[in-house]
């Protein structure tokens, strides 16, 4: 029983930022408590110049005094239990006299006593009790302090009983309304994302729409098709956009009701009636504030799901501006000649041509082959046998380039043609398969069949395809239950084969059969050992048999494979092993552990244990290494990388050292375009990659 005592206390005694002992806690205005050196690390200055610190669980906003958070309000019953904690600390020294374990216990609500006698003690009026409540400065006084002479005599007093009963009345008519608001929130919530989904649907069906008029007409008008759709997703986008936004707005009033209410009610509750008036002040305030700001008008949805698709009737119209007559000197050339050549190619490369390697060069021109075709000849110099011709790079399109030389000969020139190849780069990946008509996926893996799981992230389930992209089965709804998800993430597949799921918005990780048959569910919201903040990606060790989770608590969790608690690595920052917001995890077949550390806009590699071994990209670098918000990461058999570059929409392939190879992908909705691609896997048997082109509503597959 004292081992149960004793753990409860110390799961109360741990900073949700740094996860250790508090040291000199400090209350914000929103009821949670922070060590006071994590909260300096989180004050910002705003707009007027008024130093801020936003709370890392509600986020509500706290002002800091001028003199710096050391000036907040301590958190008195935080410092009354870490005093009990050090009273048990003594009882486990050695050559303590050890009592009885119910001893033990007992010695705790005594320390507890003690400490509330202190409190009880007036501060002007050494060891005089304190028996009165000053409404007029919101202090607890002595009977001294009221009469004639004293600080307060003037003042409106109370009994400390009769104040607090007061309190009670005022309190507890204010906290139904707030019951009520809290349930209007939740259904709300839940609107919101039926909303999102009616217009994803609505979405699809305007596309079948517009489908079916543009295919009256002739392939010439496919140009207005495509300006068609991208009204719809502008709109589409716009429409969301304001959801989101009112959905981020209407879950921070969420929290801080949820926060404000569960400390209101279980403040009313406690037998300590001083402390309770102590907070009296700043609990009437927050009342006020919250009951203040919520208005009706927040209740209503922000966006209508009302996009339609008005045909037009007349043709001319619709055609008037397609095509233009022009004169030939107006297209512009798409030959690339040697001012834009980029890589050189020796003479031996090339593949064909009558060229004579002894005579000087006196021009030549390259540009993308093409049966037959020549081009306009550029200066040259030295001989042909000495030379190395400038060759762009490759390309998917163009990988073969045609090569015109004049030669010297004498008095006079001739030309000669041939052909040569690009100088080999990485290979490139091909389109191969696209599976579409989903909502918002998520995540997705590979099973040992080559089966794509994928999440759907609006629709709450999780889906299987066939490896040719045939639906096989769905399962999962909207829920908090076992087997029911709220907004699934990243997944994986164990050793047994059974799929492991980040389910994100009930904080917590499920592991289920591939019929969709629940296992095992590990976690709650909060910061300590298996507890979870929206859990973004999840990923499945071969080496260490361990589960590897990252979430919005800004580290990396590992778990047994009984989803039992293993270890934990990473903090809040931008340091080396730092992180800020990741997103995807993947292991190499070394058991390195690669985070995409969105927040950081980089990728980090550790060791299976979570040392810090590297990392690469940043929002600052130049080229293939400037990431924008890289939410997803793979690791091939050979220990490629992959990252899904989000906000750069395509995926870039790097070496398990950070060398960047190639990428794929490109802003659009056409085949083998992304719009924020959100996550990815590796298929490691046939080298297919998997990628979750969210935006667009489809998962695509290359190769």
């Amino acid at each position: 029983m004292a081992e149960e005592v004793f753990k409860k206390l110390e799961e109360q005694l741990n900073c949700p930022i740094c996860l250790d002992i508090y040291t000199s806690p400090k209350l914000l205005q929103c009821f949670h408590v922070y060590c006071q050196g994590c909260l300096v690390k989180l004050v910002k200055q705003d707009q007027q110049g008024e130093l801020t610190v936003t709370c890392p669980n509600c986020r509500q906003v706290t002002s800091v005094p001028g003199s710096g958070v050391s000036s907040l309000q301590t958190a008195f019953h935080i410092n009354q239990l870490l005093e009990i904690q050090d009273s048990v600390e003594k009882i486990k020294e050695p050559g303590f006299s050890q009592p009885p374990d119910e001893d033990r216990v007992k010695i705790l609500p005594d320390k507890l006593h003690t400490t509330i006698l202190e409190l009880r003690t007036c501060t002007i009026h050494a060891q005089k009790e304190l028996e009165l409540y000053c409404e007029t400065c919101g202090e607890l006084i002595c009977s001294l302090c009221a009469i004639k002479g004293g600080v307060h005599y003037t003042h409106e007093y109370d009994l400390i009983g009769s104040a607090f009963e007061k309190h009670r009345e005022q309190i507890s008519p204010s906290l139904e309304p707030m019951e009520s608001r809290l349930m209007i929130i939740n259904q709300l919530l839940e609107n919101l994302d039926q909303r999102c989904v009616e217009i994803s649907d609505q979405r699809e069906s305007i596309l079948v729409d517009i489908d079916k008029t543009i295919a009256r007409f002739h392939e010439d008008l496919d140009k207005r098709r495509k300006e068609l759709v991208d009204q719809l997703d502008q709109l589409t986008h716009e429409k969301l956009k304001r959801l989101a936004t009112q959905k981020d707005q209407i879950e921070t009033i969420q929290a801080q009701l949820s926060s404000l209410l569960h400390f209101a009610r279980e403040n009313l509750q406690k037998e300590n009636q001083e402390e309770v008036l102590r907070r009296k002040p700043m609990t009437v305030r927050q009342i006020k504030e919250q009951t203040a700001v919520f208005q009706s008008d927040a209740l209503k949805l922000n966006s209508e799901a009302d996009v339609v698709f008005s045909v037009l009737n007349d043709l001319t119209t619709l055609c008037r501006n397609f095509g233009q007559v022009s004169t030939s000197s107006e297209v512009k050339s798409s030959w690339r000649n040697l001012e834009t050549a980029t890589e050189s190619v020796q003479v031996s490369a090339f593949e064909s041509g009558d060229f004579d390697e002894d005579l000087p060069i006196d021009s030549f021109s390259i540009h993308p082959y093409v049966a037959g075709n020549q081009g306009d000849c550029v200066k040259g110099g030295q001989s042909l046998s000495e030379s190395t011709l400038p060759i762009p790079t490759a390309t998917e399109d163009s990988q073969k380039w045609n090569v015109t030389v004049d030669h010297q000969s004498g008095g006079g020139k001739f030309p000669s043609n041939g052909t040569a190849s690009s100088p080999k780069s990485p290979p490139l990946y091909s389109h191969v398969l696209t599976i579409g008509r989903l909502h918002d996926p998520k995540g997705v893996a590979f099973t040992e069949s080559g089966k794509i799981v994928v999440s759907q992230s609006l629709k709450h389930c999780l889906s299987i395809f066939s490896p040719t992209g045939k639906e096989l089965l769905s399962f999962g709804c909207h829920g908090s239950h076992p087997g029911e998800f709220r907004s699934p993430r990243g997944l994986a597949i164990d050793a047994q084969g059974n799929v492991l799921v980040a389910d994100s918005d009930n904080h917590r990780i499920q592991k289920l059969t591939l019929e969709g048959r629940p296992l095992a569910v590990v976690g709650t919201e909060g910061s300590g050992r298996l507890q979870f903040r929206s859990p973004r990606g999840i990923a499945f060790c071969t080496v260490s048999n361990k589960v590897y989770v990252v979430d919005w608590n800004h580290r990396v969790q590992i778990l047994n494979p009984d989803l039992t608690f293993s270890g934990m690595f990473g903090k809040m920052g931008s340091g080396k092993g730092e992180l800020y917001c990741p997103w995807g995890v993947a292991l190499d077949s070394s058991g390195n552990v690669c985070v995409a550390d969105g927040g950081n806009h980089r990728i980090q590699i550790f060791t299976v244990l979570g040392e810090f071994v590297m990392a690469f990209g940043s929002s600052e670098s130049g080229g293939p290494l400037r990431f924008n918000w890289p939410l997803g990461v793979g690791v091939d058999n050979t220990g490629r990388i992959y990252v899904c570059d989000s906000n750069n929409h395509r995926v870039s392939i790097f070496t398990s050292n950070g060398q960047f190879l190639t990428s794929f992908g490109g802003e659009g909705e056409g085949e083998g375009e992304m719009k924020l691609p959100r996550g990815l896997a590796v298929d490691q048997r046939s080298g297919v990659v998997c990628v979750c082109d969210s935006a667009n509503n489809r998962v695509q597959l290359f190769k």
